[in-house]
């Protein structure tokens, strides 16, 4: 079968993950209880290609390349909650969730490969972060009524190598597209009045 003129390239992927997941919990009572959790996740993607030209094959393993991806993320959380309080018209509930991972990418070219697609250096790590924190009060006026306070905290943070300072003509081959990696933080406040009609 002819494939044509310029070289072509066939891949192979292999992908794996494991996750590792501990709950810890604590209610000494109907109206007070706390939840502590933390996860450990990790993925990794292994592809491995090899060019072929008009007749099979350019120096089977000398010319095929490897590129490597290995995704770590560390997930802890905790919810805390207390009710009945003030002879039952107070609720209270806070929770936390902070999350950090970060993206290793290694690609390797054989020795026969041309020189254009031998990286000059490793590739940066991408890292990430967000942090989400939650405060909630209830107050419940009567049967029908509460009055509801809100309060919420977002952090969200990246260091990604393929957005930071990539302008119109940072690489010759590729272009820009002024993006940056996310990095901003957001807080809430919301009281809110309820009725219930029965």
């Amino acid at each position: 079968v002819r494939i044509g003129g310029f070289p072509q390239a066939t891949a192979r992927e292999r992908n794996g993950r494991w996750t590792v997941n501990a709950d810890l919990n604590w209610q000494p009572e109907n109206s007070l209880g706390a939840t502590l959790f933390v996860t450990r996740d990790q993925q990794s993607v292994a592809q491995r290609t090899r060019q072929i030209g008009v007749t099979g094959a350019i120096n089977p393993v000398d010319a095929d390349w490897t590129h490597d991806t290995h995704e770590r993320t560390w997930t802890v959380g905790s919810t805390f909650k207390w009710s009945e309080l003030a002879g039952g018209r107070l609720a209270m509930e806070a929770s936390a969730l902070a999350v950090r991972g970060s993206i290793e990418e290694l690609t390797r070219a054989g020795p026969a490969a041309p020189a254009s697609q031998n990286p000059s250096s490793p590739l940066p790590d991408t890292r990430y972060q967000a942090l989400d924190t939650r405060f909630t009060a209830t107050w419940r006026m009567d049967r029908a009524t509460q009055w509801k306070l809100q309060a919420s905290h977002r952090r969200i943070k990246q260091s990604d190598w393929a957005f930071a300072n990539l302008g119109a003509s940072t690489l010759p081959n590729l272009v820009g597209s002024l993006e940056q990696s996310p990095d901003y933080g957001v807080r809430v406040l919301r009281l809110s009045w309820v009725r219930t009609f029965r």
